[in-house]
């Protein structure tokens, strides 16, 4: 159910019903358009589209804008973009097809600011797809206070597929992570109050999703990770909570998570369904494990673990949980 809902979003039409009424989401931008072939920009899949595409997002005035990625017959070929600050909003929209490919080092997109960048951005309706060789990042952020990322997909790089840097409520809707490092990356001093939702992760060669050290308020709801060497990696030495809902695992090498030490203050892990995986829960002071259902599956729990909840797990299979407690 999860896959297919979400396949509908950012492989079809996207779907912008169920978040619309988020105050983040509805960042309305100013009338500015700037389409990026009027600057030139080709998107056949060999013409390097770099300085026209950074050409369009130079021009934005001031007070922001939009800049639009038209459907093209090929991707759009850029070794490196940075979008310069502005006093208000900005929205980078693909309508129809669009594909941002970079083979080369580095970010194939780059937000990032000196100090807490305050103006809203929006990223919606792109793929950002990397080589599969070279060591690079699809998109980083860094220092920004309203960051929606919206129906796009990250593929194929070497490094992280978004890697998110000291941003405050970040909000990652109905989004694609596949065969990249790590999937979506949440850093070290990071991406507090993040929001992941509805979002499919898939085939991640290190882990679906990284969750950095002193880290405030991660939610993960609704998303299907499969395939993942590790589906979330979750540093010690965080105040938490960190929050994992109504999500599927499936294939996880590692199992659907694992948290490093010293500890994490506060684990959620409430209605998931996980499959083909063994994962230990340690390194954890207060958490809540709760009406998730294993199929072919191991919980078991480790060393450095207190003040634990365990209600209502359902097993098939050769799955075993722990006996309720607390």
């Amino acid at each position: 159910m999860i896959r297919r809902q979400l396949l509908s979003g950012i492989l079809g039409v996207p779907l912008l019903g169920r978040f619309s009424t988020d105050k983040q989401l509805q960042c309305s931008c100013v009338p500015a358009e700037y389409d990026v072939r009027l600057f030139g920009a080709r998107g056949d899949g060999s013409t390097d589209d770099t300085a026209s595409i950074q050409a369009a997002f130079n021009a934005l005035p001031l007070q922001g804008g939009q800049i639009i990625f038209p459907s093209s017959s090929g991707a759009y070929c850029v070794t490196g973009l940075t979008l310069p600050a502005r006093s208000g909003p900005i929205e980078l929209l693909g309508i129809g097809n669009v594909t941002l490919y970079s083979a080369s080092a580095g970010n194939t997109l780059s937000l990032v600011f000196a100090e807490q960048y305050a103006q809203p951005i929006r990223i919606r309706g792109i793929e950002f797809r990397g080589d599969g060789i070279a060591s690079n990042n699809g998109l980083l952020a860094r220092n920004l206070q309203h960051l929606v990322v919206m129906d796009c997909r990250f593929i194929l790089h070497g490094g992280n597929g978004l890697d998110l840097q000291r941003c405050y409520a970040p909000r990652i809707i109905r989004s694609l992570f596949q065969a990249n490092a790590y999937g979506l990356s949440l850093g070290q001093s990071s991406a507090n109050n993040a929001v992941v939702r509805d979002s499919y992760l898939f085939s991640n060669r290190t882990a679906g999703v990284y969750v950095g050290a002193a880290h405030l308020n991660t939610l993960l709801q609704g998303c299907d990770l499969e395939g993942n060497h590790l589906g979330v990696e979750i540093v010690g030495n965080s105040a938490g909570p960190v929050a994992i809902k109504d999500s599927y695992f499936e294939g996880s090498e590692l199992g659907a998570f694992a948290i490093g030490d010293p500890y994490l203050t506060n684990f959620v892990f409430d209605g998931n369904y996980v499959q083909g995986s063994s994962q230990t829960i340690q390194n954890v002071r207060m958490g809540r494990i709760c009406d998730n259902h294993f199929h072919d599956s191991v919980l078991s729990v480790g060393l450095n673990t207190s003040g634990l909840r365990l209600r209502g797990n359902s097993v098939t299979g050769t799955a075993s949980v722990p006996e309720e407690q607390g």
